[in-house]
């Protein structure tokens, strides 16, 4: 039976993945399956993925380049009770999936801080830089959470789907958080639980965002108004 998963979106990975997989593997706690959406990388990706020879690890592919969307197919195909969200390129604590998992039953979202790491060393922990707060309302204001950072109760993720698509621009990680906040308790744990790599090649989840304030108040306004289809009709257009 399973019942913890693991799901990773990647793309040409290759400078990071190895070590990434390699510290899920070598938890405290094991994990039942590691499933991959895979933005068919051009690089050595799937080699190195292929290389572990593990049956742990399930790779699906993914033609659409949106990595939200990329995380949605990758949760599609899991079949754990509970789902953690991972980045391609950042190491896991050993004893995350411990720590985190012990908080499951009772929350339908578990958060870690993270200690966020360049080439040139540690910059600090992400609730510190990101000044986070745990009012759920003032994160529509400041979003403070990282969702390579989460675990998910299935159950949760299922009534996120279909995730916005493309076009509304609305990311993974905020959309979960603020459904969790309507359908069950969120637990946020103060211990980093994971290296988050820093570099040139990253998607998202910057420190600070690089948004106008146009955009960022269009942004908001776009995801109150998917919330409210979603969680009081369960339904939005697929515009």
């Amino acid at each position: 039976m399973i019942e913890v998963s693991v799901c990773i979106a990647t793309y040409n990975g290759e400078k990071y993945i190895k070590e990434q997989i390699e510290s899920i593997l070598h938890q405290t706690q094991s994990v039942d399956e590691i499933v991959i959406s895979d933005n068919y990388s051009t690089d050595s990706t799937m080699d190195i993925l292929m290389s572990f020879n593990e049956e742990k690890i399930k790779v699906y592919s993914f033609r659409e380049p949106d990595v939200s969307l990329n995380f949605e197919n990758a949760i599609k195909h899991a079949s754990g009770k509970y789902v953690f969200l991972c980045d391609q390129d950042d190491i896991w604590i050993e004893n995350k999936v411990e720590l985190m998992m012990d908080q499951s039953q009772e929350n339908c979202l578990v958060i870690s801080n993270a200690q966020v790491f360049n080439s040139k060393g540690i910059i600090g922990d992400w609730f510190s830089l990101r000044k986070s707060t745990r009012d759920t309302m003032s994160n529509l204001i400041r979003f403070s959470y990282l969702g390579c950072c989460f675990l998910a109760q299935k159950e949760l993720l299922n009534k996120c789907m279909p995730f916005p698509n493309t076009k509304t621009l609305i990311s993974h990680d905020n959309w979960i958080y603020f459904n969790a906040g309507f359908y069950g308790k969120i637990k946020i744990i103060d211990e980093c639980l994971v290296k988050y790599r820093r570099h040139e090649n990253n998607v998202s989840g910057g420190v600070k965002s690089k948004r106008s304030i146009f955009e960022k108040i269009l942004y908001r306004l776009r995801l109150i108004y998917y919330l409210y289809e979603n969680i009081i009709h369960r339904r939005y257009p697929n515009i």
